[in-house]
């Protein structure tokens, strides 16, 4: 069997420039959310017309060419390609157990390192890779598409009737969909908040705990407080009546069998 490759001085410093590209990009992806996340949240209290106008107003700040691209998009793909070469540079060199050579008597020096051992994947982990196909799939229903030349439907005419109309005529899929992509954002945004917090801000409260009754205790607060929201303003959405004419109906219709045809 092949020797680990040695965890170089190189090796460490990438693996650091990585990890502080995607802590970086974190706090744009978080403004995003909060932004986006608000307008379904407030249907609770005006339905999709209250939840249109905060849209509006959100697209002020990522759908303007340069927020879209410095603000989102930009943020996005960094936060995911760091986190990715990340994971495939530690696959290429394992980082090793080392021990300091004062430490190590004469016949240990000459030695290999040792592979440190594989754990398993972490929950921050497990809820990243998911998030690439799901935010991609979103991403074309709800803008790629309707930003087209070609589409049916243009940008400005895509508002929560849009969304209506996937719940109520798509009820699984949407639901899988839309549930899947807020429940794995808000676990993958509060261990990766955990993570942050704990490397630059440990002086200020403490370390929190990444383990045990407390990780669940917030990751549930979370689901509970910011989910549970969202889920109750969109299933407000979904019991409207359409409120757009037969027409515009079937081009909502159009977009999405591109979508599931591709």
């Amino acid at each position: 069997m092949a020797e680990p490759r040695p965890y170089s001085t190189k090796v460490k410093t990438a693996r650091n420039i990585l990890t502080t590209i995607s802590h970086c990009s974190s706090p744009f992806i978080s403004t995003f959310l909060l932004i986006h996340l608000s307008a379904p949240v407030l249907a609770n209290l005006g339905g999709s017309s209250l939840s249109g106008q905060v849209m509006i107003l959100g697209r002020e700040y990522y759908q303007t060419p340069f927020g879209e691209a410095f603000l989102v998009l930009g943020p996005m793909a960094l936060h995911s390609l760091s986190g990715v070469a990340k994971r495939l540079l530690d696959t290429i060199f394992p980082p090793t157990a080392s021990m300091p050579a004062s430490s190590l008597v004469e016949g240990q020096k000459n030695e290999p390192p040792k592979k440190a051992k594989r754990r398993w994947p972490s929950l921050l982990t497990l809820t990243a890779y998911p998030l690439i196909p799901l935010f991609t799939l979103h991403f074309i229903t709800h803008r790629g598409i309707p930003a087209s030349p070609a589409s049916p439907l243009h940008s400005s005419e895509l508002d929560f009737e849009f969304v209506k109309f996937h719940l109520q005529h798509y009820p699984k899929l949407s639901w899988f969909l839309y549930g899947s992509l807020l429940a794995l954002t808000l676990i993958h945004g509060v261990e990766g908040a955990v993570v942050v917090w704990n490397r630059y801000y440990p002086s200020v409260l403490g370390r929190l705990k990444q383990s045990g009754k407390a990780k669940w205790t917030r990751l549930a607060a979370m689901l509970v407080g910011v989910a549970g929201p969202v889920v109750s303003g969109m299933w407000m959405i979904s019991r409207e009546l359409p409120m757009v004419f037969p027409d515009m109906l079937k081009r909502f219709e159009r977009v999405l069998s591109i979508v599931y045809r591709v």
